[in-house]
């Protein structure tokens, strides 16, 4: 995890002249990623659950791949 902060912080140094655009895609693809990984397991332990917020965060998740892959 680690290396994606330093791979993130470099091509912010280079890319975006220092600018947190890369630190900030990472940041918020592995806050989405727990907060999904989180709703799953209370859903295993039949704890109730907002579908909606398990739609929002799968949709952002989705969004977030696409759009890293189509920019590099």
């Amino acid at each position: 995890m680690w290396l994606l902060f330093i791979v993130a912080n470099q091509i912010d140094v280079f890319a975006f002249d220092n600018l947190s655009v890369m630190k900030t895609v990472v940041i918020s693809y592995l806050i989405a990623n727990e907060g999904l990984s989180i709703l799953e397991n209370l859903d295993r332990l039949v704890v109730k659950v907002a579908k909606g917020l398990t739609k929002f965060l799968e949709k952002l998740i989705k969004t977030m791949k696409k759009s890293i892959w189509i920019n590099f």
